[in-house]
């Protein structure tokens, strides 16, 4: 996508907002080749980072462009600043706005990257984790390989429904179990469609998340998956 964006001279943008945060992790980082060659990525670091919301990021090469794309400067707002001074208004939406930058600022000088690159890690390693435990189960299946820290799976227990209709049986099955486990308030996993299939999305990124935590809402599930079959 780098190559084409260059040859045809357009701006090649990259949404990392989620993901691109795990290319402090080691075990992933051939994922992210090439990166370097966007003039522009997003990030969210109230997400992976766990930054009190919100606190979104814009890395550009190039931030002449976004002032000639944002900067309205009447003279009122003329500081008579030299050529190399920054006014972050002139390269976003907002005039006035808050000093979001300041939180990722103190949690990297309290925490260091190191902290947030051991939690990457161990959050990615715990995808696995779920994977493998739902391929040792006789009641789950494996939606996709985990990608990052995200593992999609569903339960899927044996049912006496026809090829035909067991399929829409367990969509319908697998959307009340998520909606039981949401209303039972335990844990919070939300769902997806994946291939027409409903599925669980687990997507780890909380600081205190931990295998024992993680093992529970899946029987959790079970416990659930089977009080509905009953019903």
């Amino acid at each position: 996508m780098a190559d084409i964006a260059a040859h045809y001279e357009m701006w090649f943008h990259i949404d990392g907002s989620y993901g691109a945060f795990a290319a402090l992790d080691p075990s992933v980082a051939d994922s992210f080749k090439g990166v370097e060659r966007a003039d522009s990525i997003t990030l969210d670091p109230h997400k992976w980072l766990n930054i009190p919301f919100e606190a979104g990021c814009l890395l550009t090469h190039d931030w002449k462009i976004l002032s000639e794309a944002f900067s309205i400067l009447p003279p009122y707002l003329e500081m008579g600043h030299s050529e190399d001074h920054h006014d972050h208004w002139n390269h976003g939406f907002e005039l006035t706005r808050n000093d979001r930058a300041l939180k990722v600022w103190m949690a990297l000088r309290q925490y260091g990257v190191d902290a947030f690159r051991q939690m990457i890690c161990s959050h990615i390693k715990l995808a696995k984790t779920i994977a493998h435990w739902i391929e040792a189960a006789e009641d789950f299946d494996l939606a996709s390989e985990p990608s990052l820290s995200v593992c999609c799976f569903r339960y899927t227990p044996v049912t006496g429904h026809a090829d035909n209709e067991r399929e829409n049986y367990l969509n319908t099955l697998n959307s009340r179990i998520e909606e039981a486990l949401i209303a039972d308030g335990g844990a919070l996993m939300t769902g997806t469609v994946l291939r027409g299939k409903r599925v669980f999305r687990a997507c780890i990124v909380n600081h205190k998340a931990t295998w024992h935590g993680i093992e529970e809402t899946l029987l959790r599930i079970r416990k659930i998956g089977k009080n509905l079959e009953k019903n």
